[in-house]
């Protein structure tokens, strides 16, 4: 058990790197963060400082359903699940969530964003060996 979780944890922070990556090399911010974005940005922080990991996670899906492309978003929804990834099963687990979740997480930003669609990397999110 301990292998399969510290195996998925390195692919996640894998992944994280490749999407902040193409974060960096794909996009340029053409937008500006309004106040009230900047308000809502901030309450993901302050749900994960409550532990309250799958509201943070909800909020995060409900504001990419706002605006479309917001790269501000992704970059903090991508630190979110970094974030979540440092920490325990046990951990995950007594908060309603798993590193499991995570993966899952971060594909959907991938294919809400529309990160690695065009390029010849590819993440095989159904393979749990």
């Amino acid at each position: 058990m301990f292998f399969h979780e510290d195996w998925l944890m390195r692919q996640i922070e894998m992944l994280v790197a490749a999407i902040l990556n193409a974060i960096l090399s794909k996009r340029s911010r053409t937008n500006t963060v309004t106040e009230e974005e900047n308000t809502k940005l901030s309450a993901i922080g302050e749900l994960l400082d409550k532990n309250e990991i799958c509201e943070a996670e909800n909020l995060i899906f409900a504001l990419a359903d706002e605006k479309e492309n917001d790269i501000e978003l992704l970059n903090d929804a991508v630190k979110f699940y970094q974030t979540l990834n440092g920490k325990s099963e046990e951990f995950l687990n007594a908060h309603d969530f798993s590193h499991e979740e995570i993966k899952e997480g971060l594909g959907a930003l991938c294919s809400r964003y529309d990160i690695f669609n065009d390029t010849l990397i590819s993440f095989d999110f159904e393979n749990d060996n």
